[in-house]
């Protein structure tokens, strides 16, 4: 008989008020075994024995827990204030982009159609 070498892991990711997580990333470390937190906080996933879950999302510290030897996991986050200022980053590249395509649009130049209607065989037949 041979030794089991996968578990589950599963339990609940809160904030430090005890509140449930959502979209919170759990990774096993070391693989591209990964799962997301449930809008109650929840989470499951099937690792190997002796893995470590490594646990981050934005505005949190990341964590990294050893699974070993747990049945439920009750993983308590920080926030993290230098996350958020990296967000203020991203929001600054967004708006610089929409500046550029601004910039693109204004520089269009309108097209002028023809006047004659094109004809087609539809054209004869009127509609009931």
């Amino acid at each position: 008989m041979y030794a089991q070498t996968s578990s589950t892991a599963s339990g609940v990711i809160k904030n430090n008020s005890g509140a449930p997580i959502s979209n919170i990333t759990i990774t096993e470390k070391g693989t591209s075994n990964v799962t997301m937190s449930s809008q109650d906080g929840a989470f499951s996933l099937a690792v190997n024995n002796n893995a470590v879950l490594v646990i981050s999302g934005v505005g949190y510290v990341q964590q990294e827990i050893s699974v070993t030897g747990m049945k439920d996991i009750e993983v308590i986050l920080e926030q993290s204030t230098d996350e958020l200022s990296e967000i203020v980053v991203t929001a600054l590249n967004i708006s610089k982009e929409k500046r550029l395509c601004l910039m693109l649009l204004q520089n269009l130049k309108l097209i002028k159609l023809p006047k004659q209607v094109p004809t087609t065989s539809l054209l004869p037949y009127k509609a009931k």
